[in-house]
């Protein structure tokens, strides 16, 4: 597929996971490499379609911020597919958890891991149907229990006071964006005292000018502050928000700052 057709396909990938997107924009990008013109306005355009996507604006800093940009975009997409988050965020429930979350986040891939966890997901029926198949193909079908996102399904997948996990699509100094079903979840979390875990894999803390920048394109019940979060878990495993939020890898280049807003 020819580069530019491939980042159309990219900005037209709707509410696609935030890493996939990253993964197929930065192999793309790769061979827009020796154009650096075609190359920011490529990133840009990507960035109009995606605002809210944490890895997006990683893996264009990056890109746009190296000195070869083609190994650059290769290096960005190597280190979100060997993403060790998942692996970390199972290793890090308590033993025997209640734990809720939304289904078609990671926390439904690592609690696939730990048969010791009692797993509540919360999620529309495509999501749901996905991730009960997930834990059924581990033989675990019959111990999930799956609910929807009507506030009192909601209500019951809290009851018990369980652990919720909800994952960011980006997050930065002042906190977190999520997408809505997980604001939904988080918001009941927090209102009903419970506590919270953010998880922020390879590519989704960002530095503040981007994350100021991403953040502004999100709807205000998307966001979630910095302090709302008991736990971030990232690839180095889980640790309190201020640490968290304090590790961005990414430069912030002035072409990405400019780019208007969709």
């Amino acid at each position: 597929m020819h580069p530019i057709e491939r980042l159309r396909f990219v900005a037209r990938a709707g509410d696609a996971d935030a890493g996939m997107l990253a993964v197929e924009a930065a192999e793309a990008l790769e061979d827009l490499a020796r154009d650096p013109r075609a190359l920011v306005v490529a990133c840009r355009r990507l960035l109009e379609f995606h605002p809210d996507c944490g890895p997006l604006w990683w893996t264009a800093a990056h890109v746009l911020s190296a000195a070869d940009p083609a190994a650059a975009a290769r290096l960005a997409a190597t280190r979100i597919s060997d993403d060790p988050t998942i692996e970390e965020l199972a290793a890090a429930f308590p033993a025997g958890a209640l734990v809720a979350t939304a289904a078609s986040g990671s926390a439904a891939d690592a609690l696939a891991q730990r048969p010791d966890c009692v797993v509540r997901l919360v999620g529309s029926p495509s999501a749901l149907r996905y991730a009960t198949r997930l834990f059924a193909r581990g033989g675990r079908g019959a111990d999930v229990q799956v609910t929807g996102f009507l506030s009192e399904e909601i209500a019951e997948a809290l009851a018990g006071r369980p652990l919720v996990v909800v994952d960011a699509r980006a997050a930065g100094p002042d906190g977190y964006v999520l997408d809505v079903d997980a604001a939904e979840l988080a918001r009941a979390a927090r209102a009903a005292g419970l506590e919270l875990w953010v998880v922020a894999g390879v590519g989704r803390v960002l530095p503040g000018p981007l994350f100021a920048a991403c953040a502004s394109s999100a709807a205000g019940g998307q966001l979630l502050a910095a302090g709302e979060a008991a736990r971030v878990v990232g690839p180095d495993g889980p640790t309190d928000p201020l640490t968290a939020l304090a590790r961005a890898d990414c430069p912030a280049p002035a072409e990405l700052l400019n780019t208007p807003a969709r």
